[in-house]
């Protein structure tokens, strides 16, 4: 038999590979396309002298044209994922952080700005600021004479005096 005339005679046997392992993709234009070339190639590629069905062989070869078809659909729907530290091109040397709003960030500032003043010592305040301007915890034990631990003991001081701050 010419693959011509298996692929006429089994084209309903597409939509039911469909139906059978896509249900809720019967009616997707572009699924049941990828089930007529998955026919045409088992069609064009069935050996008569393995012993198989052709329905059997088919089958496999349509629902792997669909699987195939949903991959490239999962590959062209993946978000890009750029990093918040990377500039963007063309502007200057503006990063991508800079034009991040976070509300969060907005009113911890304006409060921070108050509550910095009135429950922070001094240290606290140095200590808790150069961490907020970027510096590591290194760069401002050294800026101290002290170690990372005790910026780190500073820090979890001023973001408790803080947060207490915030509830009152």
């Amino acid at each position: 038999m010419s693959p011509e005339k298996r692929y006429e005679d089994n084209i309903k046997l597409a939509y039911w590979v469909v139906s059978r392992h896509f249900p809720n993709l019967t009616w997707d234009e572009d699924i049941r396309q990828e089930a007529c070339i998955g026919l045409w190639k088992a069609a064009k590629t069935f050996n008569d002298t393995l012993g198989v069905k052709f329905s059997t062989y088919a089958d496999t070869c349509i629902r792997n044209s669909c699987l195939m078809e949903l991959r490239r659909r999962k590959r062209a729907n993946k978000m890009v994922v750029v990093s918040h530290d990377a500039p963007i091109p063309g502007n200057g040397g503006m990063f991508y952080s800079d034009t991040i709003v976070d509300l969060n960030d907005m009113i911890e500032n304006s409060i921070n700005n108050i509550s910095i003043e009135r429950c922070l010592t001094q240290t606290e305040k140095d200590v808790y600021l150069l961490k907020e301007i970027g510096y590591t915890h290194i760069e401002i034990a050294k800026n101290f004479g002290r170690s990372s631990s005790w910026v780190a003991e500073q820090l979890k001081k001023a973001r408790s005096k803080l947060a207490k701050a915030l509830l009152f």
